[in-house]
This record gives C-alpha cells, structure tokens and sequence, in this order.
C-alpha cells in the first residue's frame, strides 16, 4: 500500500536492508496475528527483496499461519523493481507458509502474461490476480487515462483464468460493478 506518499512504495526504492524491512513487517505481523486471522495477505509488492524478507520472517516466526504474496510489475514480467516474476515466483514455490502468489495493482493487459508465467515458475501455488482496471495511470497529470467497462474487465478475466488464475479480484478503478460483473461471468451454472 501507500505507505510512503512519495510513489517509491510502488517502485521498491526503499533504501532499507532486507533485515530493516523485515522489522518493519515483524511488528505488524505480531499484532495481526494476536488475532484470530485466517490468512495474511500481502499485496502490491514491487520488491523481490521485500518478498524474499517477508518469506524469511513468516518461515522463522510465523509458521502457524497462511499466507499469500501479491506483486505489482511493470510488464507481463517483470516487478518494478526489475525482477523477472518467474524468479521470484521459483523462490517462493516451495514455501512453507505461503499458499498462493499473485499480482495486483497491474495493468489489465500485463495480466495474462503474469498469470502463464506464475504457473510455470509455481505450478503447485494458487495464482491470484487483481489487476487495475484502469488502462494507466498518468502520473503528470494525476488521473487514470481510460478505463475497461465491467462487462470488458470480465470478458479480459476469462484469459486470466485461462492462464491459471484461481483467484480473481480487481484493484484500482474496479468498482463494485466490475466486480458483480465478474460474478456474473463465472457464478456456476
């Protein structure tokens, strides 16, 4: 999320070491998990060495809860901070705790690229996916430029489930209309 206010959340430039970030995680997690919660979700990922921290600290300290890792990439394969997602995603297939990878916070047309390439790097994890449906955002002038009606962002889902997607969601400018838009395309028969 927005943590920074300054965009470098969503690039991974956060100039801290992956013991740094794992601090920052740990007190969150500790009071997350004092809780009954059934799942941590951790989404809108730039950074493979943010993940990569996340992934230690859960193995090492929080073992006894589920979890799933969702990135934000600049292309159908690449993270922000310039890691192909199939690397990360090798990294992370394997994982004791974390149940499913994904991406969010994506543009609609990088999203069936992202979905193959989880797939095959983690064929045994959930692949989750919610991208924006937003076509961009233009940052001089501060607003999305476009954006898929909930009938096209349901008709693109299709590919992404395709592609491998278990899970399917929206993120930013997917309204509670695009969402039902979704139910309606693929509630069971």
């Amino acid at each position: 999320g927005a943590y920074l206010a300054d965009g470098s959340e969503y690039r991974g430039n956060y100039g801290l070491t992956s013991k740094e970030l794992a601090e920052f995680h740990r007190t969150r997690l500790e009071v997350l998990t004092d809780t009954a919660v059934d799942l941590l979700a951790f989404e809108t990922f730039p950074s493979a060495q943010e993940a990569l921290a996340i992934a230690d600290l859960l193995a090492d300290r929080f073992s006894d809860h589920e979890a799933w890792i969702s990135f934000s990439c600049r292309d159908d394969s690449t993270l922000w901070d310039g890691t192909p997602i199939a690397e990360i995603a090798g990294k992370l297939r394997d994982h004791p705790v974390i149940t499913a990878i994904g991406v969010n916070c994506v543009h609609p047309d990088h999203t069936s690229g992202l979905v193959a390439r989880l797939r095959e790097a983690a064929p045994n994890q959930a692949v989750i996916v919610y991208p924006n449906a937003g076509r961009g955002w233009d940052a001089e002038a501060g607003h999305w430029s476009g954006a898929d009606s909930p009938a096209e962002f349901a008709d693109r889902a299709q590919s992404w489930i395709d592609a491998g997607a278990r899970i399917v969601g929206g993120c930013c400018l997917a309204s509670p209309d695009h969402i039902a838009a979704l139910r309606e395309r693929f509630k069971p028969a």
